[in-house]
């Protein structure tokens, strides 16, 4: 049941996922996990909705085997808003489709405008559009967490994004 207290957070399981994954859905937690050809795309990244307090809890209980991301300042648990969430989720739950898993440690995939996807299977989507193994593709990240490029986009199906419009994504 989720609650206005709830927001999106990201964990990464190191040891006893199965485990980890059962007690998360015991408790009713909504998780997401991107996944590609049947297994996780980003490794043993698993999103989570869930209160601050059950998710320190959580790392109580399972403080060798995982690790809860952090905000930029690391002062506390990173909070991922539902616009970002939401757009993340539609981009890599599009079927058929090739995903790259991006490591957000190099910032340049991440900088350039901000764009929104006219048609196609990403349309509504909002990213960046970066040329990764010499195609164009749109990039979508969850600030500070992670990022996925997308397969090949044509640039007559991109329109550009202001500040005002923007998902909540931080470039």
């Amino acid at each position: 049941m989720t609650t206005q207290d709830d927001h999106w957070h990201a964990i990464r399981i190191i040891d006893a996922r199965r485990y980890i994954l059962s007690f998360l859905e015991t408790n009713s937690i909504e998780t997401f996990i991107p996944m590609a050809s049947g297994r996780p795309l980003l490794g043993s990244i698993v999103f989570l909705r869930c209160s601050e307090r059950f998710l320190f809890g959580l790392k109580s209980d399972f403080y060798s085997r995982i690790a809860v991301y952090r905000d930029s300042a690391r002062t506390g648990f990173a909070t991922i808003s539902d616009a970002e969430m939401d757009n993340f989720r539609m981009v890599v739950n599009i079927k058929g489709q090739e995903y790259i898993p991006l490591t957000i440690t190099n910032p340049q995939f991440l900088k350039g405008s901000r764009v929104r996807v006219l048609d196609g299977p990403f349309k509504g989507a909002v990213g960046v559009v970066r040329r990764i193994k010499g195609d164009r593709r749109l990039v979508v990240s969850v600030s500070g967490i992670c990022a996925v490029a997308t397969s090949f986009i044509r640039p007559e199906l991109l329109e550009p994004v202001s500040e005002e419009e923007d998902c909540g994504e931080e470039a």
